[in-house]
């Protein structure tokens, strides 16, 4: 008797939620059942592989049987682990049918060395400077030898941190190793090779499916020039900056190595174009995060076009551009600090609803991968969400993404960085497309902070949500002190809870923003806060007064990031130079380090390696002489 039963196959989809919400849909009407997941094993644990196949057979276990010649769908999204051949064995192994190419084809991408190199035998150009391996801090003190600046990059990619740049040789010895050490935890084996550092150059991303038959098509070509640390911010598509020529040969090189290596399926090639010159710098074997704003430009489905190579279908998928994606842009929406570089999740509170919007020949999407009440200290990505907006033309999408943006509201114990994104499109060289890949890091100065009277009602919102205080009691707001003041909130309207308060206020210009003030966890006696003002982030602390005879004169090292004390880098009673590392703190899987700015000797640790921290909790205590 055939006990099998009549059900859908089951999808599962790996990586951020913002993304994989985008990639369910479309499986969804293909008839799949999807499930996401966004915490994963981290790649570089000893006992990764072995936990990704109990993550897989627990999925397969949950879903009923099914009729003979189906299988189970595995969706490696953008996590690291789509970049990881032994994901793909473990898979097939499992009986699934994996989206994406073949693992030979993606033990060949993870390999960057391998990829540039094999590009090279087909007449593509790179910026390699020498094609041996490097494997330790003084392979490279060798290599300063031929001049900074120079690239540094991890032959197994890495994702957003598998590239450093070498300014001048003191950041070998400063900065290197903490990278090194990142890169490890990250991706496991630090191999490392060189390239040349291009001043004044872009970064464009090719889009392209091959089927099994060898038919090859290319998408619209994105930029991707507006890069934070090397990590793409804001994307812009079609990157219309590129000559026919030059675009034409991106074209033709993706489809010769694409053909080279046998590749099945959906990726992109990353380049470097110095003028009409274009250089091979990477290439993805899965979706780029933000892989809807050429799926919205171009007018199709990207999963289809996966499916497509994969059964290798006679008809291709449709591409029905519309006008109002003839030009778009995406902007990737963090919880961090973009100004200091930090990464700063905590719990979410409020959440807007409005996902879509359409205007007159323009349109815009959101993808927000959180809701209220996650807690993004304990989620592996820090990316939270994507906003997608298309017009006519660049500088219609480039304006009505900044309306969307002071629209968006996500609030809580976190900060995010649409203030930044804000500034940044607003800016004149940005909107006349005059950047390049180094511009947001070299040149763009963003707003430290709010003007003085936004950060005196931040501290009147606090005091209130406080209760009676101390009339001599202080606040800092942002990185400055504010006295106490009389008088209210201007609210309009306002909601309070236990955890803090929200509503819409008045600021001095008479406009009508909405407001929120969240407590901190583990706050204590000098609560903090987390307030959003509009689009202005900062946070606030209260200050209790100390009474006479009761100060130390000792300085505090407060945590920069919630997270975890990964090393403790000095013994009491040392002598710490200033500038220097005393203590990392890992926070959604990036080594956070702690200095202070003055030579000091450490008198007393608040704190062991491995325990949980909040922002602003003290690590540690300090004398000066």
């Amino acid at each position: 008797m055939d006990n099998t039963i009549s059900q859908p196959p089951g999808a599962l989809i790996l990586g951020p939620a913002c993304v994989s919400a985008r990639i369910v849909r479309s499986l969804e009407r293909h008839g799949y059942r999807c499930e996401t997941v966004e915490n994963l094993p981290a790649v570089a644990d000893p006992n990764a592989s072995n936990a990704m196949r109990d993550l897989l057979s627990d999925f397969l276990g949950r879903q009923p049987p099914l009729s003979p010649g189906w299988a189970h769908c595995l969706h490696p999204g953008v996590s690291l682990w789509a970049e990881r051949s032994e994901l793909f064995q473990i898979a097939h192994e499992l009986g699934f049918i994996v989206l994406g190419p073949s693992s030979k084809v993606v033990s060949l991408f993870s390999n960057k060395l391998n990829l540039l190199t094999e590009a090279e035998k087909l007449g593509i150009s790179n910026l390699i400077v020498s094609s041996d391996p490097i494997y330790n801090v003084h392979e490279v003190e060798r290599l300063l030898g031929t001049g900074a600046p120079l690239v540094l990059k991890s032959a197994h990619g890495g994702g957003e941190s598998g590239i450093f740049v070498i300014h001048q040789p003191d950041d070998v010895e400063t900065r290197l190793p903490l990278w090194i050490e990142q890169l490890r935890r990250n991706v496991g084996e630090v191999i490392l090779f060189v390239e040349r550092y291009l001043d004044g150059s872009r970064h464009v991303s090719l889009p392209f499916s091959r089927l099994q038959d060898g038919r090859f098509e290319s998408f619209p070509a994105v930029d991707g020039s507006l890069q934070s640390r090397y990590r793409k911010t804001i994307e812009i598509c079609p990157a219309d900056f590129l000559d026919p020529e030059t675009l034409e040969t991106l074209v033709e090189w993706t489809r010769a190595l694409s053909e080279h290596v046998g590749y099945v399926g959906v990726g992109s090639l990353e380049f470097m174009c110095d003028g009409e010159r274009p250089y091979l710098v990477d290439g993805l074997c899965r979706l780029s995060a933000t892989y809807g704003l050429w799926e919205l430009v171009a007018g199709t489905d990207a999963v289809e076009w996966q499916l497509a190579a994969l059964e290798n279908r006679r008809e291709l998928p449709a591409r029905v551009p519309k006008r109002e994606w003839t030009a778009g842009v995406a902007l990737r929406i963090r919880c961090e600090d973009p100004v200091l570089q930090l990464p700063l999740p905590g719990v979410v509170h409020e959440v807007s609803e409005q996902r879509e919007w359409k205007l007159p020949g323009a349109s815009a999407q959101a993808e927000i991968g959180v809701q209220v009440g996650d807690d993004l200290v304990t989620k592996s990505s820090g990316l939270v969400g994507i906003l997608f907006a298309g017009a006519h033309e660049r500088k219609q999408a480039v304006s009505l993404a900044r309306g969307i943006l002071s629209e968006l509201w996500i609030a809580g114990s976190l900060q995010t960085n649409e203030r930044f994104l804000d500034e940044l499109l607003l800016h004149p060289w940005v909107r006349e497309g005059v950047y390049h890949s180094g511009y947001v890091d070299e040149e763009f100065v963003p707003s430290l902070r709010p003007e003085a009277s936004w950060m005196t009602i931040a501290a009147q919102i606090c005091r209130e949500a406080l209760g009676p205080v101390a009339v001599a009691s202080r606040w800092t707001v942002s990185d400055q002190w504010i006295r106490d003041v009389e008088g209210t909130p201007p609210w309009l309207e306002v909601q309070r809870s236990e955890a803090g308060v929200s509503g819409r206020i008045t600021v001095p210009d008479g406009r009508v923003l909405r407001a929120s003030a969240w407590r901190l966890p583990g706050s204590g006696e000098n609560a903090r806060w987390m307030v959003r003002i509009g689009l202005w982030i900062v946070p606030v602390r209260h200050v209790r007064p100390t009474p006479k005879g009761n100060k130390d004169g000792r300085l505090k090292l407060r945590s920069l990031v919630p997270g975890r004390v990964h090393s403790l880098l000095f013994l009491r009673d040392a002598v710490v130079p200033a500038h220097s590392a005393i203590c990392l703190v890992e926070c959604q899987g990036t080594l956070v380090p702690h200095a202070l700015p003055i030579h000091s000797i450490l008198s007393e640790w608040k704190v062991k390696a491995e325990q949980t921290v909040t922002l602003g909790q003290d690590l540690a205590l300090f004398t000066t002489n």
